[in-house]
């Protein structure tokens, strides 16, 4: 995270890097952070449903690339951050990728099925 960030901060600029680096996390949460079926698991143990990643795994993730891009606009514009400017880039920054990996297939798989996990998707997509 602090690799990609100092990298897209010498490459395109401290005012458009955390944009930058919320639209990389995401891509990378949706290629890395979705069940990925697990072949060992199919191969020695039988089961069909076995993934590579646990729910903790994709939770923490999430966490990740939600607070990350945030937490670098804020250091980066910490001496002016109190003007409406920044409070709409930092809601930005926030609300694009919780709205992202909302809408994936699968994006919020850590959740669970159950009834309660369904309506904090639900609650998730409407925030975002």
């Amino acid at each position: 995270g602090s690799l990609l960030s100092w990298g897209l901060i010498t490459n395109s600029g401290i005012a458009s890097a955390p944009f930058l680096s919320s639209v990389v996390l995401c891509v990378m949460y949706a290629s890395f952070c979705r069940p990925l079926p697990s072949s060992f698991g199919r191969a020695y143990s039988g089961r069909s449903g076995a993934t590579i990643q646990r729910r903790s795994d994709a939770a923490l993730a999430f966490l990740f690339v939600l607070v990350t891009p945030t937490l670098t606009y804020v250091a980066a514009h910490n001496e002016t951050i109190f003007s409406w400017v920044h409070a709409w880039s930092i809601v930005l920054l926030s609300s694009m990728p919780l709205l992202c990996m909302s809408a994936l297939p699968k994006g919020l798989w850590w959740l669970g099925g159950s009834g309660a996990a369904s309506a904090c998707k639900r609650v998730l997509v409407l925030v975002g």
